[in-house]
């Protein structure tokens, strides 16, 4: 029979990789951001990890609060239909690029 610490426990590791994955990510958006070097910027995020989690957004603008550069002023946009429209422009700019 399960308890109220088994509920505690997959609570804190679900909590757990929650956090890391918002570091990681981002981490990327900041590296990015550094090689962009821009003053502004808008960051589209979506997919269901940002729509159905209850906190992850929160914990995502925390961490690019940490990490970001203090020189750009940044925001989280909801990006509908995001992986179709992130393939499209990646295609769009391997064509142009010749790769």
């Amino acid at each position: 029979m399960h308890g109220s610490s088994d509920y505690h426990i997959i609570r804190g590791v679900c909590y757990a990789v929650s956090n890391r994955s918002a570091a990681i990510v981002a981490a990327a958006i900041s590296a990015l951001l550094r090689h962009l070097d821009v003053s502004k910027v808008k960051i589209g995020v979506g997919g269901a990890l940002i729509q159905f989690h209850p906190i992850y957004h929160k914990l995502l603008e925390a961490k690019l609060t940490d990490l970001a550069p203090l020189s750009t002023e940044w925001e989280l946009v909801p990006a509908d239909e995001g992986s179709a429209r992130g393939a499209a422009l990646i295609a769009a700019v391997a064509e142009k690029m010749k790769l």
